[in-house]
Order: C-alpha cells, then sequence, then structure tokens
C-alpha cells in the first residue's frame, strides 16, 4: 500500500495530533478523517476563541468617551480619552490577530502541515528524541513566522500611533533572539 505525502511517518506523532490521512484519487491533497481527540482539540480551540472574542467585545462596549466621576481630579481628561482610543485600537487589532491565529492554525492542520513537518524532520535520522524536538522547533518557528507582521504591526504601528512605543529596532531584535533562546531552554 502506497503512503500519501502528507501522512504522518512516525506513530508517536501521529497519535499526538490525532490526525490520520487517506489518499483520496480525486485530489492530490488528499481527505481529512479526524478522531474524536482531533474533533474535541477543534472545538476546545473555537470555544477559547470565541470567549476571547466575546471578551474583547464586552471590553468595546464598556470603553466610555467621558472620564468617569470618581477619577475626576486624579486623571485627566486627555489622558484618560488617549487610554480609551488606545483600548479599543488594541482590542480591534486584537480581534484581526486572533482570527488569522486560529485559520492559519486550522489550515496547517487540516492541509496536512503536522504530518509534511513530521515526515520533513523524520528523513533527517535523528532518532526519536532528535526528530521530536526538530518537529516542534519546526513548528515553532512556522507560527512565530505567521505571527511576525502582526507583532511587528503591534510595536512599532499601533504602540507607534499612542505614543507608547519606546523598542527601537535592535531592541526588538535583541528582545527576540532573548525569548527564543529562553524557549529554546
Amino acid at each position: 500500500r502506497q503512503q500519501h505525502p502528507l501522512q504522518p511517518r512516525h506513530q508517536h506523532l501521529t497519535r499526538l495530533w490525532s490526525l490520520t490521512w487517506k489518499a483520496n484519487a480525486s485530489s492530490p491533497i488528499g481527505r481529512v478523517q479526524t478522531s474524536a481527540r482531533s474533533r474535541v482539540v477543534v472545538v476546545a480551540l473555537t470555544v477559547l476563541w470565541k470567549l476571547d472574542f466575546l471578551a474583547t467585545l464586552l471590553t468595546l462596549k464598556n470603553l466610555k468617551p467621558e472620564l468617569p466621576e470618581e477619577f475626576r481630579g486624579v486623571w485627566d481628561d486627555e489622558k484618560y480619552l488617549k487610554s480609551q482610543s488606545y483600548e479599543k485600537a488594541q482590542a480591534q487589532f486584537g480581534v484581526v490577530s486572533s482570527i488569522s491565529s486560529l485559520t492559519i492554525l486550522l489550515a496547517f492542520w487540516f492541509f496536512g502541515g503536522f504530518g509534511w513537518v513530521d515526515g520533513l524532520v523524520g528523513e533527517l535520522g535523528y532518532g526519536k528524541i532528535g526528530t521530536g524536538l526538530s518537529f516542534i522547533g519546526l513548528v515553532y518557528l512556522g507560527f512565530w513566522l505567521s505571527s511576525l507582521p502582526f507583532d511587528l504591526y503591534h510595536t512599532f504601528v499601533l504602540e507607534e500611533r499612542f505614543g507608547f512605543n519606546k523598542t527601537t529596532a535592535k531592541t526588538y531584535i535583541i528582545d527576540q533572539i532573548k525569548s527564543h533562546f529562553l524557549t529554546a531552554i
């Protein structure tokens, strides 16, 4: 029996993601069949996203342009309005960012991305531990790269617009290196 090119080659990774691929003659990608665990994970991801989205909508609903009476004399009207505008812009950007992240994750999963990465690292011959670490590293790298434009926009455009950005390109790069180093250990 011929193995589909996107089917994971290592059983431990196949079980981890609980996703199997069957060749379908009419499609070069194949047909996805998910286990009960896969469906639970997809439902959980979707529910968590919807809860986060609902919290964001509630935050946006409760933003008021006028300074609450309790803060008069303690907080400047102009600064308060600026903070409300910043919160609104951040919440709206967060919705776009989270929709993109969830879409990328689900598309990567359902179009065989995990199986493809498994096949790629499996050919390197690193053994189970090396293959697993390589798998996690490549998936991490891919998702970091997919979120990088959003992170750059947030830091250098959104925060800059409101005068909150004190980060230089050099500082940003050094912080990213430190973050990845700490993640690796």
